[in-house]
């Protein structure tokens, strides 16, 4: 299956002022990364996206903070309905592709619950590794995955 063409918009603080109030995951979204970037700041490109495919949208992305010691971690979430269409694919690699565009040395990180499922697959695709399980403050027992530049 090809990857969708798709749109990463910069959750900004206007953007995130003109959605909040929504109802659905756009507001949810929105109102979480509001909170977020009060605990963190906001720094591009280390920030959050809405991810928009022929004009509506559907998911989000997002850096998790600032890199620190040569890293950054990554997260990514299709919205209900939208699943199984390549669209997370397609965030995870757009997500790189920033990041080492900003960042050429930087290594890149996400994590996922221990087995087997989609989110693996798609990490797998977009050149990250399994480097072994940590522990998450919010989800506990997690495996960890590294994307490494290929220069460093």
């Amino acid at each position: 299956m090809p990857t969708p063409k798709i749109e990463l918009v910069p959750m900004t603080q206007a953007t995130v002022a003109e959605h909040q109030a929504e109802e659905g995951p756009v507001g949810v979204v929105c109102r979480m990364q509001a909170a977020h970037y009060g605990k963190i700041g906001y720094e591009e490109p280390w920030i959050g996206y809405l991810v928009r495919f022929e004009g509506q949208f559907i998911g989000s992305c997002a850096f998790k903070n600032r890199p620190k010691d040569g890293r950054v971690e990554l997260a990514y979430h299709t919205f209900r309905g939208h699943e199984g269409r390549g669209y997370a694919t397609a965030m995870c690699r757009e997500l790189v592709k920033r990041a080492r565009k900003h960042t050429p040395g930087i290594s890149l990180t996400a994590r996922t619950m221990p087995q087997r499922n989609p989110a693996t697959t798609i990490l797998e695709r977009n050149g990250f590794a399994l480097v072994g399980t940590v522990m998450d403050d919010e989800d506990g027992e997690v495996w960890e995955w590294l994307n490494e530049p290929s220069e460093k």
